[in-house]
């Protein structure tokens, strides 16, 4: 296995785990912080997206799809 094959793998197991976990939940589930310090469920879900875009970006040479796609502007 080739090693863009491997984080190909990682990224999709990582994606599959990360909507089986946040399957069901509702929102103010999502936006609930167990403490002042934590972050919620949804800010991690984005962050893992943002980090996976990131990752992906390196192994191709092209621009995130976060800056790319417009979503930076989206979101403010």
């Amino acid at each position: 296995m080739e090693i863009v094959e491997f984080v190909g793998a990682a990224l999709a197991t990582v994606n599959e785990e990360t909507q089986v976990s946040l399957e069901g939940m509702t929102v103010e589930q999502l936006l609930h912080r167990p403490s002042p310090t934590s972050n919620n469920m949804a800010w991690l879900a984005w962050h893992i997206a943002r980090t996976q875009d990131q990752r992906a970006s390196l192994l191709t040479g092209r621009d995130h799809l976060w800056i790319a796609d417009g979503w930076h502007a989206k979101f403010g």
